[in-house]
């Protein structure tokens, strides 16, 4: 029988979806990748996985998916984790180099320079460090933690989103292959909810505080994350994807 080909995100952001995939006793016979969202983009928009979280930038790219309506990777105001970074106020930022690894953040930046801080930057492709002082850029994931402490401003992207539209921000979801048996669907959606109701297990059996020791890990999976792809998410997912322009149609799962 042929495995189930799952693909998720590798950051600190996952991990209750993944000890949830790994621990719940309720999957079988699946193999696990873990990637960076471009690349996850990537690989579902080439129709590779049969179950993949995918940020939702890509979402319009898909072809053969359903949503699966239940739980995403959001927050309902502030994420920490998803920046601009710069050592100039807004208004002196002249270029804005892009996250390699993000698709959804490096469109999110342009929404809210345009419509939120009213300002036209370059936008460019992230060539390393150093930057010059008019330059900023988006920082997306673990790294996010680490490299804020190189700059003298931070913004959060997640929070701007919501000063702009009064909404929480959603930056991934998961989707299936339209053929998945239900059985395995119903199975996937339970681990997922097995993992998100055993956070504080996980920390502590992980180690993550260990791994993790200038990122209040507590606060960030149990507050400053929101898994839950509820009402308020869902409008926010389809202003998201009006706001890029791009006619679609949202597949949830009846």
């Amino acid at each position: 029988m042929k495995k189930t080909d799952i693909t998720a995100v590798s950051f600190l952001n996952t991990l209750p979806f993944i000890y949830g995939i790994e621990n719940s006793g309720l999957l079988e016979n699946y193999s696990l990748r873990l990637e960076v969202p471009s690349m996850c983009a990537k690989l579902a928009i080439d129709n590779i996985p049969d179950i993949a979280l995918i940020p939702i930038a890509a979402y319009n790219e898909l072809n053969n998916y359903y949503i699966l309506d239940q739980y995403c990777l959001g927050t309902e105001k502030e994420v920490k984790s998803v920046l601009l970074l710069s050592n100039k106020p807004l208004n002196k930022i002249k270029t804005i180099y892009f996250d390699e690894h993000s698709r959804t953040a490096n469109v999110l930046i342009k929404i809210l320079a345009e419509k939120l801080w009213k300002i036209y930057p370059e936008y460019k492709r992230n060539k390393g460090f150093p930057f010059d002082e008019y330059s900023a850029k988006v920082s997306i994931g673990d790294k996010a933690f680490k490299e804020i402490k190189f700059f003298r401003y931070s913004f959060d992207l997640a929070e701007c989103w919501n000063k702009l539209t009064g909404l929480p921000f959603v930056f991934a979801v998961w989707i299936y292959k339209n053929k998945t048996d239900k059985v395995l669907i119903d199975n996937f959606t339970k681990s997922l909810q097995y993992g998100i109701e055993k956070i504080d297990e996980m920390i502590n059996k992980m180690k993550l505080k260990e791994q993790y020791p200038n990122v209040d890990i507590y606060t960030y999976l149990n507050y400053n994350l929101d898994f839950n792809f509820d009402e308020r998410k869902r409008n926010a997912f389809n202003l998201f994807l009006s706001m890029m322009n791009i006619q679609y149609k949202v597949r949830f799962k009846i």
